[in-house]
């Protein structure tokens, strides 16, 4: 079965739509169903929401008959791939980290947002399987499957032009999260993600990417770092910044070698060309 890849602003419409049914979903669910356990609540309701955001995406797949796993770029990988994205995962979140905290020396996050934390808090093991389920698995596949996955996929083959796919994406992965104050730090993941995805032509070394740093996020809510010596008057200790960046330099090396070669995919077809009475060649089409 070939992968029928749709307009950009197919694509584009698609995201939009399914952002509008998780918000719609999830704010339905809160008024409807909150009780006295907020924060547990709202916890499930991200869960739901998260899940929805690719339901117009599958629901347009099942309509034109192509290949789902295909289309949201959930192939199969090597573990030689999977082994050399850890320390690029490792190094990428901990720059990361202190790159956040340079930003809010600059443009520091409003204390109602941070406030947001809240939400990670893990208080027994009931919510501990559920943060862990939400931020750390659900929203990293589900995240990755639409970003990097479709839309950057779609823009790789419809622009014709890696560089721009991976920007464009990483763009668009940004403003969703509808955080001014983390926009640099999400960015920048966003184009490292685009790009390992790109380079072994499937999610699952973004997806290690950021389930990691989210992760991560998770543990600097519930631990004192001081107490581990990663942090250094409130910034993280500049020899672990010196060995995150050795780790992600080496990482990257290794992930370059294990994906030597990148080619198509030769079952991609255009959705113009899929339905159209004369099935051309599809290279020259950029829209």
């Amino acid at each position: 079965m070939s992968i029928i890849l749709p307009k950009t602003r197919t694509a584009i419409w698609l995201i939009i739509w399914g952002l509008i049914i998780a918000v719609f979903v999830a704010v339905l669910l809160l008024a409807l169903f909150v009780k006295e356990n907020v924060l547990t609540s709202a916890q499930w309701v991200m869960l739901v929401g998260e899940l929805l955001l690719p339901l117009p995406i599958v629901i347009w797949a099942r309509q034109v008959n192509t290949k789902l796993t295909g289309l949201l770029r959930l192939r199969a990988t090597s573990p030689a791939i999977l082994l050399s994205t850890v320390p690029i995962a490792l190094g990428l979140t901990i720059l990361t980290d202190e790159l956040d905290r340079l930003v809010q020396l600059l443009i520091p996050t409003p204390e109602t947002f941070t406030r947001v934390g809240e939400l990670f808090q893990i208080k027994d093991w009931g919510t501990a399987v559920l943060i862990i389920g939400v931020v750390v698995l659900a929203a990293p596949l589900v995240e990755e499957l639409v970003f990097r996955g479709f839309l950057q996929q779609i823009l790789e083959y419809r622009q014709r032009d890696i560089t721009r796919a991976v920007i464009l994406s990483a763009l668009v992965f940004t403003l969703v999260h509808f955080n001014p104050w983390w926009a640099i730090q999400i960015y920048i993941l966003g184009l490292f993600m685009g790009y390992v995805a790109w380079r072994a032509d499937t999610i699952w070394p973004s997806f290690l990417i950021h389930a990691g740093n989210n992760a991560w996020s998770v543990g600097l809510i519930h631990y004192d770092m001081t107490r581990f010596g990663y942090e250094w008057h409130g910034h993280v200790h500049p020899f672990i910044v010196t060995g995150a960046a050795v780790f992600f330099i080496v990482g990257l090396k290794l992930f370059n070698h294990a994906t030597a070669t990148v080619t198509e995919t030769e079952e991609i077809v255009f959705f113009e060309d899929a339905f159209s009475p004369d099935q051309g060649d599809s290279s020259g089409t950029t829209e």
